[in-house]
């Protein structure tokens, strides 16, 4: 349990500093010097920080396997506990359930890089909006300004999008499994799989046309 529970704040510390990173590469003016066209420069920034995530998640499971292993090995009530639930326990691990699983970590690695993708708008998208007006109202004030006022819309604008496209998912997914049930995540999949892609598509024009990069002091 102390491993489950420390291993949860150090990936939740260790996502948020690849946040805050993410968007200090965006517009690090070294960076964008590299022999690399600036999609490739945001994409590739990106998707190694998924990769970088999912590394970590793999240690911790490694992590929490041998805890789970030498507790049970070596710790006598933790191994008889453990024995006795499990002969009470009626459940049966079988492919449905692996696929649930694997269905499960997909969503996840996808709600993570929506989050990203969502910050990269933000930021974006307000510097945007900031170029475009005279500067001298240009100030930090407005700009906090601009992007609380961007998080309503993209919440709303989330809301919206999600309540339009699940009929769309629905109706198919209701032919091939003649039901939704509850551990049916291929609707929810669908959803962030066409969220990424858009959020993508707009980060790329708005990096591509209105992001300069910055001499980092």
């Amino acid at each position: 349990m102390f491993v489950l529970f420390f291993s949860f704040i150090a990936a939740l510390a260790l996502y948020c500093i690849t946040c805050n990173e993410n968007e200090a590469i965006n517009v690090n003016q070294s960076l964008r010097l590299l022999p690399i066209s600036d999609s490739k420069y945001y994409l590739d920034n990106i998707f190694t920080s998924i990769a970088t995530l999912a590394y970590f998640a793999c240690l911790e499971a490694i992590g929490i396997g041998i805890s789970f292993l030498l507790a049970f090995q070596f710790d006598g009530t933790f191994h008889s506990e453990v024995m006795t639930s499990y002969e009470k326990s009626s459940f049966v691990f079988n492919v449905e359930d692996f696929i649930v699983v694997i269905q499960s970590l997909i969503l996840l690695v996808l709600f993570c890089l929506l989050f990203y993708l969502m910050l990269s708008f933000l930021n974006f998208s307000s510097q945007a909006i900031i170029s475009f007006l005279p500067g001298s109202i240009k100030n930090k004030s407005l700009l906090g300004f601009i992007r609380v006022f961007l998080v309503f819309i993209l919440i709303w604008a989330l809301v919206k999008g999600i309540r339009a496209l699940t009929p769309i998912f629905d109706a198919p997914f209701a032919v091939f499994f003649q039901s939704t049930s509850s551990n049916d995540l291929l609707e929810p999949i669908s959803i962030f799989i066409c969220f990424d892609l858009l959020f993508i598509a707009i980060n790329l024009f708005l990096f591509n046309q209105y992001i300069e990069p910055k001499e980092k002091k």
